[in-house]
């Protein structure tokens, strides 16, 4: 449930995903060794501070960026920017750079047309009702957590379909336009003796194998669509404007 709620938009969407190549989280780890009572103290601050200031805001009509000819609006780019600038101060992130914000926004919603391109070259589509059977799988498992993440990033539920049929998009890309990422017995106890170096307390190998399978598989497939998203940048016509 969390997992796709967490990950909105394709600027949410895809950087998370994406993120997931890079190994672990630093902004995790940080928002985990934060002691409870400061959280608490700073907590009215701290949302204060996640607040998407008037500089950082474009105008809703301008064009930020055009991508074979479609082009992105500042109302996406503002509405992006403001729930990855939340995203990431809750992750303990450092969210003063406005440049490196905008940046990744930028990147993540020409990284999102690209695939979306593609995906329709390629006969993807996926449709209105798919879109509304998976918000109701997902407002059923438990609508209070649904309405308090909506309330969270500032978002309508018209705002969640439309991420929502991105990521719908973005999971059948992956399956039919991505190799099966394999991973072998010896990458998975390599992988669980590094983590057992830096933690005594892991569960024994036979309990978490399957686990860290898993995200090997993920992980290397998040790889080969990074590496597809490159190849798509190399033949596209993108034209950033700010």
């Amino acid at each position: 449930m969390m997992k796709r709620l967490i990950m909105f938009g394709l600027a949410l969407s895809l950087t998370v995903v994406l993120a997931a190549c890079g190994g672990d989280s630093e902004g995790e780890k940080k928002k985990d060794d934060k002691p409870k009572e400061s959280e608490d103290a700073g907590a009215e601050q701290e949302e204060q501070d996640l607040e998407m200031t008037k500089e950082e805001k474009v105008d809703e009509d301008e064009v930020i960026a055009s991508i074979n000819g479609t082009d992105i609006k500042g109302l996406e780019y503002n509405n992006t920017y403001a729930q990855t600038k939340m995203m990431f101060g809750q992750q303990g992130l450092d969210v003063s750079d406005q440049d490196s914000i905008k940046e990744q926004v930028v990147d993540a919603l020409v990284e999102r047309e690209l695939i979306m391109q593609d995906a329709t070259e390629q006969g993807i589509d996926v449709s209105k009702k798919d879109v509304e059977s998976e918000l109701e799988k997902i407002k059923s498992e438990n609508e209070e957590q649904f309405t308090m993440v909506l309330e969270q990033f500032n978002l309508t539920e018209d705002d969640y379909k439309e991420q929502l049929t991105f990521e719908l998009v973005l999971d059948e890309y992956m399956n039919s336009e991505l190799e099966e990422a394999k991973v072998t017995d010896d990458e998975v106890k390599e992988t669980y003796d590094e983590l057992k170096e830096g933690n005594e307390e892991i569960p024994e190998f036979d309990e978490i194998k399957e686990d860290l399978k898993a995200d090997l598989s993920e992980r290397k497939q998040m790889e080969m669509l990074e590496e597809k998203i490159g190849q798509l940048k190399d033949k596209a016509d993108v034209e950033t404007t700010i």
